[in-house]
């Protein structure tokens, strides 16, 4: 049995054994002759090499097409015999053998073979690609087994024969490898090695016969480590590169798997639920029913839905197989079914150490340990998370660091050691404000604060009472930095820098908002964002070439930021006479409140804590919005044959009834005894949380009734917008319902004119149409009043706005991305379209005003976000510059408005240095409740939307929509 086909069939058959196969190879291998005078034995004996040869290269060409089984038997059997030739003759199938091994995730068998293949494919001339590949394998393999040392030396080899052979997509591997053996030996931040990597790759197409990586397989690992260390918004390009380039529709199904575990991990849960539900969708579609039924699952978690209770198969013998068992076990986690999660992660965690995954190991301790909070064993907890916390420190996981201190601050709670989960939530806060200071894009900053939350919230619980001035300082910190930020910013380019510095300001702002709005509407496109990347660091090169030394102060600003402190002297800033401060701070188990009496003395601080748990929160919260009406879905049937009394579709009245007594059951009573001390004193009240969306009108009726109430989303913006120092002097601008569907309107503003006109010198109120005349006209009003439509989007508070009449000039930076709900992106037919929150955020300047009023549905709504951002219209004018802005919590009656507005311009007392804008809006509100019908017909002419009963607008539905915010 001479015939090598032979010898290789019966070996596929099963008939003969590796050793013998190696045995009869060795007796029908060629025997070499070196007496090279016998030419014809030296000619038979190289003809006998090259059938020898040419019968294992046919073998192994039928392996390309065989199934994975086939193929590693196959090339098993060619290496065997090619051994007789030498390790030159195995070169090749030592390749292809460990290449289908690492597939059928064997590699431990993979290592011996790569290692032959590469000592063979380096004396081969002609074979640089299959070496450096081979090379590439031999890395993967041994970081598998945990033998990461010799991988880095591997690494270390691989880049040396790729520089010198010049095949610089192989030095971008190289890159590849190190950035994850770097997270791996925990030798510092791998992100670096892995940015040049995909950017080296990125612009290299290499021959598609060549074994290299394909471009998705840099940008995972660059996803993946960017999330774990906290730089979410370069996980969330990387990923989106990545689906971009892979038409497979598992990949792409995967790809968008990690888009919402990023957004979950960013603290973004609706958008991370509707990536996942999307990936489920992918995954049906590419025939991967346990990816869908996973990613579903997931969903459904993040949004707080049931799901199927049957626990996917969860065996866990691969790499891909961990990280769908860790996503399986956090889900069932984040569901409360950690009984059904614990086994899952034990399995993964014992995956995780045996091939020193840092991540999953990290993640699934975490798990474990809330298993051992559910049975009562908090000391077995705190081992779990110490070494957790321990590996994320070493490791650079920044963004795991955060949540495990949260997770060992409620361990030492229930182990009843209250001073050490105040040390450790201290540390993490810590950590969070000072990358919050140097992250460089907006949604950075938010991400950071965001993901720290929870433990503010433990810290506020461990101190509002005892120690409320540092309570107030130091969760100052997860509240609107963007927002203070940006106006700090704005405040800064009113003057004091030069005119070419504050045109770069105000781009890099635009910049920034545009990013956020095209992420929420899931709208990135890679070409697009690259540029704007690339735009980014332009804009900031020359800030800093013009501004030098000077250049952080403007564009990170640390005066604005308050420090830990024992006096809360330094945040209430400029004292405010007979005014008192309600601080309130929404967490887990209730809301921390702290007041300040009177501002003249802040150091006089008292602090409460109300039990009201965030699932009983949520119940009053989610309903309440439920029931605003969807203005995205309603604008076009109102403008098109709508009711004519409504700036918006009407909110119920129970629905108003249901939150009002809500707030009252469960916030305003709890705090009477806080509140009755400051009657005779207008409030601040700085809310949080979902409290920014609820009116609080009770809690000044409780403390001060007869006074003013003014809202801010820090202490430290309040402290910004009072010391906006506005001029007497400047206009006045209207901004007029551009539908002709509001009748009174044209009394409304009718006030403002009256009011305009006491005022001294030449200011008559000048109405503009469009967004292009508002943004020059803006500049030097002093008032700005608008009286529209309002549309409020839930799913993008970006897309919420105003309707004013539409622009003939070409639309603006933002403007062209964003979808109007109904409204064409060049000029209505009907001649008016939605003027939006971004286009407000990025371009609207308000340098001299004192006030804007929006008198319009929804005009004061807001995102809920974890990082206490406040995106609507009120941030959008501070942000502008405005010192105070008026503005309505839901849908509004177009007769009330106006006679609230009538009110209100009569009590705005314009000969005063302040116009004091909440204590009008507080008199009128007032007014309002007592105007009786007779008086409501005269004011507006007719009684057309005057509801029925005498006094007709009672219902805090007309008295309590409408807020002021910033200064009082």
């Amino acid at each position: 049995m001479n015939d090598v086909n032979d010898l290789l069939g019966l070996w596929m058959r099963g008939e003969l054994t590796e050793k013998e196969l190696r045995d009869w190879a060795e007796r029908a291998a060629p025997r070499f002759v070196p007496d090279t005078r016998d030419l014809d034995a030296y000619a038979e004996w190289e003809l006998r090499s090259r059938r020898f040869a040419s019968t294992l290269t046919s073998w192994l060409e039928k392996a390309q097409d065989a199934d994975l089984e086939e193929s590693l038997r196959t090339y098993t059997g060619v290496c065997a015999v090619g051994r007789a030739l030498g390790v030159m003759a195995i070169a090749k199938p030592s390749f292809w053998l460990g290449h289908h091994l690492l597939m059928a995730n064997r590699p431990a068998a993979a290592v011996p073979a790569l290692e032959d293949a590469v000592a063979g494919l380096s004396e081969l001339a002609d074979e640089a690609d299959m070496e450096l590949a081979a090379r590439d394998a031999l890395i993967d393999a041994l970081t598998d087994v945990g033998r990461t040392k010799e991988a880095w030396a591997q690494t270390e080899a691989f880049s040396d024969r790729s520089r010198a052979l010049g095949h610089q997509v192989y030095e971008a591997a190289a890159l590849r490898q190190r950035g994850r053996l770097i997270a791996r030996l925990g030798m510092g931040d791998p992100l670096p090695a892995l940015r040049q990597a995909v950017e080296l790759r990125r612009g290299l197409e290499p021959p598609p016969e060549w074994l290299t990586r394909k471009m998705g397989e840099f940008l995972e690992p660059l996803g993946r480590l960017a999330r774990e260390r906290g730089s979410y918004l370069e996980a969330m390009n990387a990923f989106m590169e990545w689906a971009d380039l892979d038409p497979d529709p598992a990949i792409r199904a995967r790809v968008t798997s990690e888009l919402g575990h990023t957004c979950l991990r960013a603290s973004e849960g609706d958008r991370g639920a509707s990536y996942l539900q999307e990936a489920a969708e992918q995954a049906r579609h590419a025939d991967d029913e346990r990816g869908a039924r996973l990613w579903e699952m997931q969903s459904a978690v993040a949004l707080g839905r049931p799901f199927d209770a049957t626990v996917i198969e969860t065996a866990v013998t691969s790499e891909t197989e961990a990280y769908e068992a860790s996503a399986l076990a956090s889900a069932l986690a984040e569901a409360k079914r950690v009984e059904d999660a614990a086994p899952v992660a034990r399995r993964v965690l014992v995956w995780a150490q045996q091939h020193r995954n840092t991540e999953l190991e990290i993640n699934m301790r975490s798990v474990l340990a809330e298993d051992a909070m559910r049975r009562d064993d908090p000391a077995t907890a705190i081992r779990l998370l110490h070494r957790a916390i321990y590996l994320a420190d070493r490791f650079g996981w920044q963004a795991h660091g955060v949540g495990l201190r949260y997770n060992l601050t409620r361990a030492f709670l229930r182990n009843r050691n209250g001073g050490d989960a105040f040390e450790v939530a201290k540390t993490g806060i810590a950590w969070s404000q000072t990358h919050q200071s140097t992250a460089p894009s907006s949604e950075e900053r938010q991400q950071i604060a965001a993901a720290a939350v929870p433990l503010y919230e433990v810290y506020a619980r461990l101190t509002a009472e005892s120690q409320p001035a540092n309570f107030m300082a130091a969760t100052e910190h997860s509240r609107a930095e963007n927002l203070l930020l940006w106006a700090v910013q704005s405040d800064l380019t009113g003057g004091s820098l030069p005119e070419e510095a504050d045109r770069l300001l105000n781009d890099l702002r635009a910049l920034e908002v545009e990013q956020e709005v095209l992420h929420m509407a899931r709208t990135v496109e890679l070409e697009g964002s690259i540029k704007r990347d690339e735009r980014r660091q332009e804009l900031l090169a020359e800030l800093r070439g013009l501004l030098g030394e000077t250049a952080d102060s403007v564009l990170l600003p640390r005066s604005h930021r308050p420090q830990p402190l024992e006096s809360a002297a330094e945040l209430v800033g400029t004292s405010q006479p007979a005014t008192s401060v309600v601080y309130l701070y929404a967490t887990f188990d209730g809301v921390c409140v702290a007041v300040i009496a009177d501002t003249a003395e802040p150091d006089r601080v008292s602090g409460h804590f109300v039990s009201w748990p965030r699932t009983e929160r949520d119940k009053l919260f989610s309903e309440w919005r439920q029931k605003l009406p969807d203005g995205s879905r309603n604008l076009e049937q109102l403008l098109h044959g709508g009711p004519p009394d409504a700036r918006g579709r009407a909110l119920s009245a129970t629905a108003v009834e249901q939150m009002v007594r809500g707030l009252d059951q469960y916030l305003v009573k709890p705090l009477h005894d806080l509140l009755s001390p400051l009657t005779g004193h207008d409030l601040i009240v700085i809310p949080h949380g979902e409290l920014t969306l609820a009116p609080l009108w009770g809690l000044l009726d409780t403390a001060s009734p007869g006074h003013a109430m003014t809202l801010a989303p820090s202490m430290a913006l309040l402290r910004q917008c009072l010391g906006r120092d506005r001029s007497a002097e400047g206009g006045v601008v209207t901004v007029p319902d551009a539908t002709g569907s509001l009748d009174h309107v044209p009394t409304e503003l009718l006030a403002v004119s009256r009011w305009t006109a006491d005022l001294p010198g030449d200011c008559a109120a000048r109405s503009v149409a469009t967004f292009e005349q508002l943004v020059t006209a803006a500049r030097e009003a002093r008032l700005l009043h608008v009286s529209a439509h309002g549309v409020h989007d839930e799913s993008n508070p970006y897309w919420s706005g105003l309707v004013c009449a539409a622009d003939q000039a070409p639309y603006r930076v933002i403007s062209r991305y964003l979808n109007y709900s109904g409204f064409s992106d060049r000029k209505d037919p009907d001649g008016y379209r939605l003027l939006t929150v971004a286009e407000c955020m990025a371009e609207l300047r308000l340098r001299a005003c004192r006030l804007a009023v929006l008198s319009a549905c929804q005009s004061g709504v807001s995102r809920l976000h974890g990082a206490g951002e406040m995106t609507g219209l009120p941030a959008a004018m501070l942000i502008g510059g405005a010192r105070s802005v008026v503005a309505t919590l839901w849908h509004v009656s177009d007769a009330a408005s106006t006679i609230l507005m009538h009110h209100f311009y009569s009590y705005l007392d314009y000969s005063a240095d302040d116009w004091h804008p909440a204590k009008a809006l507080a008199r009128a509100r007032r007014r309002l409740a007592t105007t009786s019908r007779e008086e409501a017909i005269e004011i507006l002419g007719g009684e057309k939307g005057v509801p029925t009963g005498d006094p007709p607008f009672t219902h805090p539905k007309y008295t309590d929509a409408f807020q002021c915010y910033g200064a009082p």
